[in-house]
């Protein structure tokens, strides 16, 4: 018997990619579930058509529906990958439907909210022995894997700088729009200097230089829940930042002059504006390149007490780079069909797999690391 994992949001931007990476997974049977229940089954016939031996079926399914729990039920999944962004101002209805079906739940959301605040679900999920993980995702799952990778080669970690920045011909879906404007020129917390200090969306505008093809990329604050998770998880941390960019510098910059018309009360938010916005990015769809990535840059001392700054970079081409965002969630469903994970309870995607096993996930695709070390 195969084991069944619905897809939510399943022939969509990331849930796409989710479905074919588990279609490909003899143990697991993919329900590919959505709203538009003739998109779920077009989507579905052409998982089977590229993966004969796999099991697929299709099922329209509405995540605001009153009655989810009992589709849930019917639909005979054990678990469940919520990919229906954007998670910023979202409640938690699709977890508490898993947790009256009995189904463990992991969703995609990058929400600092949102993926912070999972735990208060933790005492009904263990009442019905299923778990639920927040932050299946770039942040805080495979940046916090990172950390927990070379948290050895420090005696004292005290800054963590977090980068990302897309290739602008990389496909981005509507719900991504939404939450990377949801906090244009919205004030949040971050730890720096041992203290919390009120920034700024989309400011703070500084380049970085990537390796290779990357070269310089424009970055700028955005909100994340490695921002809250962070420092209460690594002790000793002074600072801890986040930024992300778009490769296109008029792009950017057109980004960074709008966060100023929200801090000044101009616009309430940018993320009203998501589908006039995302028209206007499409103009210049081909400029730019496929090439995007990320970096983590990690700062302390060595266990002579010298100074030690370590810097890993991933580096995706070919239009990859969209992969990265899924596979914390693909690795998580194949633990769950194999009997891998032990928990139940509600957590964020922190330590539920290896940098080593989200690396092996990608192999094959035009994805690699490349290790900075200045001591």
């Amino acid at each position: 018997m195969r084991y069944p994992v619905l897809v939510l949001g399943g022939y969509g931007t990331f849930g796409s990619r989710v479905s074919r990476a588990l279609a490909a997974d003899a143990a697991i049977e993919v329900i590919v579930a959505g709203r538009d229940g003739a998109a779920a089954e077009r989507y579905a016939e052409e998982l089977r058509n590229s993966h004969p031996g796999g099991e697929i079926r299709a099922l329209a399914m509405d995540m605001r529906a009153s009655d989810l729990a009992i589709k849930l039920r019917k639909s005979g999944a054990k678990a469940l990958i919520h990919t229906c962004g954007p998670f910023q101002g979202q409640d938690y209805h699709v977890a508490h439907a898993c947790i009256e079906a009995g189904v463990h739940c992991v969703d995609l959301a990058d929400s600092r909210s949102f993926v912070c605040g999972i735990g208060e679900l933790s005492i009904a999920a263990r009442r019905k022995n299923i778990l639920l993980v927040s932050g299946a995702s770039t942040v805080p799952g495979l940046t916090s894997a990172v950390v927990d990778h070379y948290l050895p080669e420090f005696s004292a970690l005290t800054t963590i700088d977090i980068g990302i920045n897309p290739g602008n011909q990389t496909p981005r879906g509507l719900a991504t729009v939404k939450a990377i404007l949801s906090y244009c020129g919205k004030p949040f917390q971050r730890f720096e200097n041992g203290v919390w200090k009120t920034v700024y969306g989309w400011q703070s505008l500084h380049r970085h230089r990537y390796p290779d093809a990357m070269g310089k990329r424009w970055l700028s604050n955005c909100d994340i829940p490695d921002l809250q998770l962070f420092p209460a998880r690594y002790p000793g941390m002074e600072t801890v930042v986040f930024y992300a960019g778009l490769e296109l510098g008029v792009m950017h910059l057109a980004t960074w002059c709008a966060s100023w018309l929200a801090r000044w009360n101009r616009v309430e938010n940018w993320a009203n504006h998501a589908a006039l916005l995302k028209r206007i990015s499409e103009c210049f769809a081909g400029a730019g390149s496929s090439v995007g990535g990320m970096h983590v840059a990690l700062d302390g001392l060595d266990y002579s007490g010298a100074p030690n700054r370590l810097t890993w970079h991933i580096i995706a081409g070919s239009g990859d780079g969209p992969q990265i965002p899924c596979v914390p969630s693909i690795l998580l469903a194949k633990k769950l069909a194999r009997d891998e994970l032990a928990q139940c309870g509600a957590y964020p995607c922190m330590g539920f797999f290896t940098l080593k096993e989200f690396m092996n996930e990608l192999s094959g695709l035009d994805v690699r690391q490349v290790i900075v070390n200045r001591r």
